[in-house]
């Protein structure tokens, strides 16, 4: 098992794929952080207009900007995964080790974490571009930025299953990444949807690092009523269907 996932996380760290996307998410970040920090600062008169973002806070709404981005670990896995199932790649590994279930278990790991790392260099950026240019003062401590890095783990393991569920089915890179994209998509919308709130990964992505706003604003913004511990269970449930679409995707055809 642990040689599996040796294989497969020296086989992501090879790929040209993996920093590529990463730098992407780097760099939307940062454009997020160019935009929501200086622009109070340029255009005063629009102040209004835009929230607030000054330290200390300013550190932990960038995290929340961040975890939102789901496409990232999707794409990840889609088109990471995808590779292997549209060539021979599978097919040979499971002549080294015949056991899906290992296989699905090892894959969902490594994508996990390493879509987790993309955030916290994603997170990273952001914390950089805030400590030199937002205004304010002081910053999370060492125990907060601990409770964001196991957050981050949940937002990532349900994405990343959920990607990695997709491509197991569809077996084609193209189909699978417009499946993920349409699913982002579609999920954010049905976020806004009170019935589907409770059980949308949008809207408990976000709810985990907490939403303050008014009141009157809570219908307008996905999990803005959602507690951690609610928003914490309904990633885990995601990524338990991801694991499973995974391994019905994959062991179903080539068992």
């Amino acid at each position: 098992m642990m040689g599996l996932l040796r294989a497969e996380v020296r086989k992501l760290g090879r790929r040209k794929l993996y920093p590529g996307m990463v730098l992407i998410l780097a760099l939307f970040t940062l454009f997020a952080a160019l935009v929501l920090v200086l622009f109070k600062q340029w255009f005063p008169e629009m102040a209004d207009a835009m929230p607030d973002v000054v330290k200390p806070g300013a550190y932990e709404f960038g995290v929340t900007q961040v975890a939102t981005q789901a496409w990232f670990p999707m794409l990840l896995t889609a088109v990471g995964l995808g590779a292997e199932l549209s060539g021979t790649v599978w097919a040979t590994a499971l002549t080294r080790e015949s056991s899906v279930v290992r296989h699905v278990l090892v894959r969902v790991a490594a994508y996990i974490g390493a879509s987790w790392l993309g955030y916290i260099v994603a997170v990273a950026a952001w914390s950089g571009f805030v400590y030199f240019f937002a205004d304010g003062s002081g910053g999370p401590e060492l125990s907060v930025w601990l409770g964001i890095a196991w957050k981050l783990i949940l937002v990532a393991a349900a994405w990343a299953a959920l990607g990695l569920g997709a491509v197991s089915l569809i077996r084609s890179v193209g189909p699978a990444i417009g499946a993920v994209l349409g699913f982002y998509f579609l999920e954010s919308f049905l976020s806004l949807w009170d019935p589907y709130e409770t059980i949308s990964a949008t809207a408990a992505s976000a709810a985990l690092f907490g939403i303050d706003v008014p009141p009157m604003l809570e219908d307008f913004v996905p999990g803005a009523g959602m507690s951690v511990t609610h928003a914490a269970l309904v990633l885990i449930g995601w990524t338990v269907v991801g694991t499973l679409l995974t391994w019905l995707g994959l062991g179903k055809r080539d068992a």
